[in-house]
């Protein structure tokens, strides 16, 4: 069980971290907050594998030594688990509470957290069941049977989730980034071209966040991008030019700064 612990639970936290925007100091309360809770409900839900783990303790153990070890060690890899399917199901493209202080150790990246967490649930699932077979069988065969098990068993439902779900999978990965960012980043040194609205960090109009390290913030210039204070106005494939969008033309072509456009008549 240890082992399990230590092997499962972490990688669980890692997906976990990766998965939630408040980073890792989140996460650990929580997991700490369920792992309580899990003291007090494993005896009650799950007596019954209490009383196989004393009648049958695993070979090198004693009865206490095995009860204590399921009961703390299992404690922890649920809470791991149910903190796990809550960043999972919880999860939002654009979140509003990043901190990324949170993620200095570990990057907020979803999509390495549900590969990782999937991989981990998956071989945790299957490492239990060949687990309680190994009790009759040889143990390199258990292990192998394990390991197998586990990587056919996360391809699948890697599988079936792209198949079932390729454009929403798509979408919500294709850029992990967020469109607001908190002012807890206030920390580091502002980048060029992110302006401070109403407490938060936003790009520049015509400018995006890049896909990198949270802790630079930079952003780029996105040429096309639909400016956020002018209506039908893109922006030019020159960084700092702007254009009439498609279907419209400037007002008065002549005058800087000026960004009213008008619709184009079709004949």
């Amino acid at each position: 069980m240890a082992g399990a612990v230590l092997i499962f639970g972490s990688l669980m936290v890692v997906a976990t971290v990766m998965l939630t925007p408040q980073g890792l100091n989140y996460v650990l309360d929580g997991l700490m907050r369920y792992a309580g809770i899990m003291l007090l409900l494993m005896p009650i839900f799950a007596w019954p594998t209490f009383l196989i783990q004393a009648a049958v303790p695993p070979p090198g153990q004693g009865r206490l030594r095995a009860i204590i070890s399921l009961w703390l060690g299992g404690a922890v890899v649920v809470s791991a688990v149910m903190n796990l399917l809550a960043s999972m199901l919880g999860y939002s493209p654009n979140p509003l509470h990043f901190d990324a202080a949170g993620h200095q150790l570990i990057p907020y990246d979803p999509r390495g957290g549900f590969l990782l967490g999937t991989f981990a649930i998956c071989m945790l699932l299957s490492t239990g069941v060949w687990g309680v077979i190994s009790r009759v069988v040889p143990i390199g065969f258990a292990l192998k049977g394990a390991c197998v098990t586990g990587l056919l068993l996360f391809g699948a439902v890697a599988a079936l989730g792209y198949v079932l779900w390729p454009q929403q999978s798509a979408s919500a990965f294709a850029q992990p980034v967020f469109p607001r960012v908190q002012e807890q980043i206030s920390a580091v040194p502002r980048p060029a071209h992110v302006a401070d609205i109403d407490g938060y960090w936003e790009p520049e109009d015509g400018c995006e966040w890049m896909i990198s390290d949270w802790r630079e913030l930079r952003v780029q210039w996105k040429p096309g991008l639909p400016s956020s204070r002018h209506p039908h106005v893109i922006a030019s494939d020159e960084e700092g030019k702007w254009e009439a969008a498609p279907g419209y033309a400037w007002v008065d072509p002549e005058r800087q700064g000026d960004f009213r456009v008008r619709p184009v008549s079709v004949r």
